[in-house]
């Protein structure tokens, strides 16, 4: 279970999401993919393969240095977890589910800050 530290409002997601615009387009490109996936779940290598990527290990990179502007901007210790509300094995592949934060998906639906350099949440 995620520490209540790295529970951020909707309205805390909205704040730091804005003041960090322009965000970068692979940042933009992983929030985009991780929303639309189903029940915002999907693993690093789904999203690597959405974006092209050879493996999960870019994912791992960016959403790292992602999570380190995020949780300055929330004032909280950078944790990758701050984008995920959980992480649970995978029963087909092996691999993490990664469940984005409602909290976040909620923030990134008020927001147009995946509109952008034609990464939609369409």
């Amino acid at each position: 279970m995620p520490s209540a530290q790295l529970c951020p409002t909707v309205d805390a997601f909205v704040d730091a999401l804005q003041s960090l615009r322009p965000l970068a387009k692979h940042h933009r490109e992983i929030l985009a993919h991780h929303y639309n996936a189903p029940e915002h779940t999907a693993t690093a290598t789904q999203l690597a393969d959405a974006m092209g990527y050879e493996n999960y290990r870019a994912i791992n990179l960016h959403y790292g240095k992602f999570s380190v502007l995020l949780c300055e901007k929330l004032g909280l210790k950078p944790s990758f977890m701050v984008f995920l509300a959980g992480a649970e094995p995978n029963d087909e592949n092996g691999q993490l589910d990664l469940v984005l934060r409602p909290e976040l998906a909620d923030a990134i639906n008020r927001t147009d800050i995946l509109e952008h350099n034609n990464v939609t949440t369409a």
